[in-house]
């Protein structure tokens, strides 16, 4: 007996040695790959910029100013965004695995096993254990790292506001279903708060904020699964309308999504070319929408008696509802109705507030509305947007 237990003191020992020597070399690997994922995407994001003829990147660059410093990288990688940084996880990790191989080693060694048999039972249980922590780890790790380099970039453009940017397919988390689209200061970043990663694993990015949508896109998957490019104001909650709608749906396939673009959508665009659309503003339909006119009372009452709320109002003049119908058709997320029957309709942000929509009892400001098209007029209505929620 007490040769097993001199063996298992010697055991247990050479485990606690061979798990420092491991957590070393995971720490430096995982160091490395994670402080080359930092500049690697701090760099992309600062050409990128200036692919878009930042102005502020060339003023960096005239200056010799654009380089990522060793005390922002060394920042990051030191930051204890999760309670601990990636080495204090590594060793905490390596520390829990070691333990566990103690215990399986004490029971099993005076119980007479084989070395053999019990380094493939535990190789079984713990070593993918030990593995899988790492993945997982150095996904978490590198969303951080990641999320970090882009920070810097804001931060030295002058950037003030980012937008959350979640991926548009069926894995995407309800955290991050929730946050997409959605926008904050840069001076209010909270890491798993109001910017990723805000889970383990976690895929959610985040872009510059800036209102105008207008020709810009975003990938996502669609019903097929395939990758395809989308407007980048359709938010998840669209996205998730667009798949699971069987018959008001966006665009059908990824062949008409490439056709048909986020500022030029051939749909709407040709209806108004061959007269089938008249973008003027519909008086009677705009008068439905604003308190004081005959007609928002008489669509009020007729509401009241069907059982349902107050219509959602606008506060802007007709005026400028006709200038938020040039300025927007074809640039949101088309619609048409059940059947084929004509009826087209698009939903947009248009960045600013422009009346209050109706749920639950009560009224919330928003900048989101639906423009509905038709051979005799135009109209425009309020509806729920992320902004004011």
């Amino acid at each position: 007996m007490k040769s097993r237990i001199n063996r298992l003191e010697a055991l247990q020992a050479e485990i606690m040695a061979h798990s420092a020597i491991l957590a070393q070399e995971e720490e430096a690997e995982v160091g490395t790959f994670l402080e080359k994922g930092l500049t690697d995407t701090y760099y992309k994001g600062m050409y990128d910029e200036y692919l878009d003829k930042n102005p502020d990147v060339i003023d960096l660059m005239a200056s010799n100013s654009v380089k990522l410093s060793s005390q922002s990288v060394n920042r990051v990688l030191t930051l204890p965004w999760s309670g601990d940084n990636y080495s204090s996880n590594i060793w905490r990790n390596s520390y829990f695995i070691a333990k566990k191989a103690q215990a399986m080693v004490a029971k099993n060694i005076i119980a007479g096993r084989s070395i053999d048999k019990l380094t493939n039972d535990f190789a079984k249980v713990y070593g993918n254990n030990y593995r899988a922590n790492i993945r997982r780890l150095l996904r978490t790790e590198t969303a951080f790292v990641k999320s970090q380099a882009d920070v810097e970039v804001y931060k030295k453009l002058g950037v003030e506001e980012y937008e959350i940017l979640a991926t548009l397919d069926s894995r995407t988390s309800a955290i991050c279903q929730e946050k997409d689209g959605k926008h904050y200061p840069i001076d209010d970043i909270r890491v798993g708060v109001n910017y990723p990663p805000f889970h383990p694993n976690c895929r959610t990015t985040t872009i510059k904020y800036n209102p105008d949508y207008e020709g810009r896109t975003r990938m996502a998957k669609d019903k097929d699964g395939k990758n395809v490019k989308v407007p980048l104001g359709m938010k998840y909650e669209e996205w998730k309308k667009w798949i699971e709608d069987k018959e008001l749906g966006y665009i059908k396939s990824k062949e008409e999504i490439l056709k048909i673009s986020p500022n030029s959508s051939l749909e709407i665009i040709n209806r108004v070319k061959n007269g089938e659309i008249s973008l003027k503003s519909n008086r009677g339909h705009y008068g439905k929408h604003v308190v004081g006119t005959k007609q928002y009372e008489n669509y009020l009452e007729n509401r009241k008696n069907k059982g349902w709320g107050p219509q959602n109002r606008l506060i802007i003049s007709e005026e400028k509802v006709q200038e938020i119908i040039n300025k927007f058709y074809g640039k949101g997320i088309v619609y048409h109705g059940k059947n084929n029957n004509n009826k087209w309709f698009e939903e947009v942000n248009v960045g600013k507030t422009i009346g209050y929509y109706y749920l639950d009892g009560k009224e919330s400001l928003t900048s989101k509305i639906r423009i509905y098209y038709g051979k005799k007029g135009t109209h425009i209505v309020p509806i729920r947007g992320d902004d004011f929620d």
